[in-house]
């Protein structure tokens, strides 16, 4: 097969671009790699590898180590699909604050192994494998590490990459068993998207999720306990209200082509395609209601599978469950955007404000300091109003009869609880929840808020950070995750039998125990 291969000429174009996007749009393009003569000894180590020809998969190879550099989730660099058909591995991982632990696998034959942990993949031990992470793919934290190799191991370019190898298929695991016991695991591939495969079962009725993603339910027929499941923030009605409200109509047209593929909306299709989609707002009446038919006292906000998106309903959540007086207490730090002509791409435009030399917009730390100069404590955004209302009428039209219910409220976390779902996290950590599952793969302080871009001649994409998040100002800079109160280790997964909802296993039984 005759595959196409990018020029020198192409390639040095590609990188004086992409130098270009990060250094203007990012908030920090110098700091994780320790500063701009180290940033561009990488650039300068591209060059210096480039031959005379190069196809487009290697050299995204060559760019990845720069990306990575960042040190920041959000910037991402990325080739196109792999052009053979899809596979998925024999086994999945999940992750847990310390390395992964076989989750499921396809083959009957690997049953056994669910629940062993990997030690090593071609002998290769899995704190190297770590580091060898950490220079490919940019890592808020530790277990962000850890869900980046859990994704290398679930795609076989990805793998060859990682072992710096040709043929993923040759890669032997090293795993060892829930009894103690090694075994060695040939990689297995499977034709086709991952199906069901073999998991270990749960004692966990999780509520099932609709088309926003969102679901709720009773934890079992006592009632004392509900949960309420949030999936991935990009399919509920307000999510696609601030985009339109923002001018982000990127995702807007992605989620509308993906419904309808063979249709370019324009904006009015795209404006009644907002109030068409399903909402979260129902759903929340819907659960504080039959609470309190009930007189259920507890909540439990799984947040496992929510690993990003829109993040407004966290203010929603605020404002639902524990009342928008409380909410306005939160002290929820700062931002500090960053506008570029990257910015004014995706959006259409750079907002009028209060920003100055290099595009940052340092108001919200200004106002921020000034409240805790003041001894004042504000709503996340730090705003003086509920401004945020605005952008979503769905919810804005309910919020003042909203049911009169507000539970006692746990939220469980998993490694991939990222981004949108980790600003749900914080925001009810704020206003008193408690916390359990493994940590978030989210930095507490961290860069945050994507723009997209792709490169010109190789059409390399990806996406980079314009904003730096200071959600818990105060805290230590080392401190690079924020800890549960109560952890889920491999011993408590074990002792639970790997059930896929140990997480909120672990929280019911914190609360009937009466650890909170």
């Amino acid at each position: 097969m005759n595959i196409p291969k990018l020029t020198k000429q192409e390639m040095l174009d590609d990188l004086d671009y992409l130098c270009r996007l990060l250094a203007e749009s990012h908030p920090d393009p110098f700091s994780g790699c320790g500063g701009p003569i180290n940033f561009y000894r990488l650039v300068d180590d591209i060059v210096r590898a480039m031959p005379e020809r190069l196809a487009v998969s290697h050299y995204r190879r060559l760019l990845q180590p720069l990306v990575a550099s960042l040190r920041d989730g959000h910037t991402t660099i990325h080739g196109p699909a792999p052009a053979h058909s899809p596979r998925h591995p024999a086994v999945d991982f999940d992750v847990l604050a310390d390395g992964l632990v076989i989750r499921s696998v396809s083959a009957p034959e690997y049953q056994q192994l669910i629940g062993a942990r990997l030690k090593a993949v071609n002998e290769i031990p899995v704190d190297r494998l770590a580091a060898a992470v950490e220079r490919l793919w940019g890592c808020d934290n530790e277990v962000h590490v850890w869900c980046r190799l859990a994704d290398a191991l679930a795609a076989p370019d990805d793998l060859d990459e990682l072992l710096s190898q040709t043929g993923s298929s040759q890669a032997t695991l090293t795993v060892r068993a829930a009894d103690g016991t090694e075994h060695a695991v040939r990689m297995h591939w499977n034709p086709g998207l991952r199906g069901r495969g073999w998991g270990a079962p749960s004692v966990v009725a999780l509520p099932s999720v609709g088309p926003a993603h969102i679901g709720w339910d009773f934890a079992d027929e006592s009632h004392d306990v509900a949960i309420l499941r949030i999936g991935r923030l990009t399919r509920y009605r307000e999510a696609a209200e601030v985009w339109w409200h923002t001018g982000y109509h990127h995702a807007l047209r992605n989620w509308y082509r993906e419904i309808y593929p063979d249709t370019e909306p324009t904006d009015a299709v795209l404006e009644s395609f907002v109030s068409e989609v399903p909402a979260a707002t129902p759903i929340l009446i819907e659960c504080l209601e039959g609470m309190a038919r009930a007189n259920t006292p507890w909540l439990i906000v799984d947040l496992t599978e929510s690993t990003g998106g829109q993040s407004v309903l966290a203010n929603m959540l605020g404002w639902a469950l524990f009342g928008p007086e409380a909410l306005h207490t939160v002290d929820g730090g700062y931002q500090i955007p960053r506008y570029s002509p990257l910015y004014a791409q995706n959006y259409g435009q750079i907002p009028e404000g209060d920003w100055g030399p290099g595009g940052y917009d340092f108001s919200a730390e200004r106002a921020w300091r000034q409240r805790q100069f003041q001894g004042m404590r504000e709503r996340p955004l730090g705003k003086e109003t509920d401004a945020w209302l605005v952008e979503v009428p769905t919810f804005q039209e309910a919020a003042q009869d909203l049911p009169n219910w507000h539970p006692r409220v746990a939220v469980v976390t998993g490694a991939r609880t990222y981004s949108a779902g980790f600003d749900i996290l914080l925001t009810l950590k704020a206003l008193g929840a408690h916390h359990a599952g493994v940590p978030s793969a989210q930095a507490p302080n961290c860069f945050i808020d994507i723009l997209r871009f792709t490169l010109p001649h190789s059409g390399l994409a990806g996406t980079v950070s314009f904003k730096r998040s200071m959600a818990l100002p105060r805290l230590d800079p080392q401190v690079r995750h924020l800890e549960p109160d109560v952890v889920l280790t491999y011993d408590q997964l074990r002792a639970y039998q790997f059930d896929p909802a140990a997480g909120v296993r672990l929280a019911l039984n914190t609360i009937r125990s009466g650890g909170w």
